[in-house]
Order: structure tokens, then sequence, then C-alpha cells
């Protein structure tokens, strides 16, 4: 609920964050896509930049629109869960896409985005509530999605950058 501009006074920064943080993905994931270095490097940055979208949608509709809110949270956990598959994808078969690190961050985006959607509630598109003296796994899956996909996205940033950098000519 930290996009809650009722419960949390700095929900703004939140949201313009997830705003920003969602366009960045969607940049670092069309320089993959214009770099056109594969058909696999294509399949992945077109779902990594609807994980972009999904990201920017979150900080676009905030927890107060409850509705559109929850249409891009599962927009963006789905989005995930095929942009992490393809990365452990590409760790098998183009190993220049996906190193140890990112597959390993794929394989905790795979395993807590579906424990995400396991717990979802599809009826009213939402968590049930947890007692305060209980473990929530709904929560720990959020934080563990959150990780992976930050790291994830950080991995394949540097993956765009490695890939641009190995393809300029040099002037020796």
């Amino acid at each position: 609920r930290l996009g809650d501009y009722l419960s949390s006074p700095l929900a703004y920064v939140y949201n313009i964050s997830l705003l920003l943080g969602g366009a960045c993905f969607t940049l670092a994931m069309g320089g993959l896509w214009w770099q056109k270095h594969s058909a696999a490097a294509n399949l992945l940055s077109r779902s990594g930049i609807a994980v972009g979208v999904g990201i920017a949608a979150l900080g676009v509709f905030p927890y107060n629109e409850l509705f559109a809110h929850q249409l891009a949270a599962i927009f963006f956990i789905a989005n995930t869960l095929v942009m992490f598959t393809l990365c452990c994808y590409c760790f098998v078969s183009h190993r220049a896409l996906c190193n140890l690190p990112l597959c390993l961050f794929s394989l905790l985006g795979i395993v807590s985005g579906i424990g995400l959607l396991s717990q979802l509630q599809w009826p009213s598109m939402n968590y049930a509530s947890c007692p305060a003296q209980t473990l929530c796994l709904s929560v720990w899956f959020m934080w563990l999605h959150s990780i992976a996909t930050v790291f994830a996205g950080l991995s394949l940033s540097a993956t765009v950058y490695r890939l641009w950098h190995w393809s300029q000519p040099t002037n020796d």
C-alpha cells in the first residue's frame, strides 16, 4: 500500500518512481530489441517491454484505483513470468543473453510469480488479508518477486550495454 494516497504521505514519490522505473525498463529492453541480436533476444526484449509497461501501469494506477491496479498487477506478474522463463531458456541456449546470476534471479522470479498467482483470489482479484501474528505468504512472494524483477532488470540492462559495446567497431 505504499502507493495508496490515502494512507501514505509519500505515495506520489513511490508512484512516480514506478512510472520512471517502468520507462527505464522499457527503454533498456527497447535497446535489446533494436540491436536485433537474435530471435531469442527479440522475444526476450518484447517480454521485457511488456514488463516495463506493467511497472509503469502500476505507477499510473495506484492502489486507490483498485480495479485498474489489480489488472495492472496481474498484467505485470504474467509478463514477468514470461520474461523470467525466457531468461532461463536463454541461459541454456543463448548464453550471451543470460548469465548465471540472471538465471538464478529468474528462477526466484518464476517461483515467486507462481506463488503470487496461486495466492490470488480470482473472483475479487485480490489477496486474502492475513492476521497480524501469522506468516503471510503473499507478502513474502511480493517482496521476492520485486527483488527478482529489480535484479533481473539490472542484469538485463548490463547485458544490453555489453552486447552494444561488443558490437561497436574499434578504431585500432
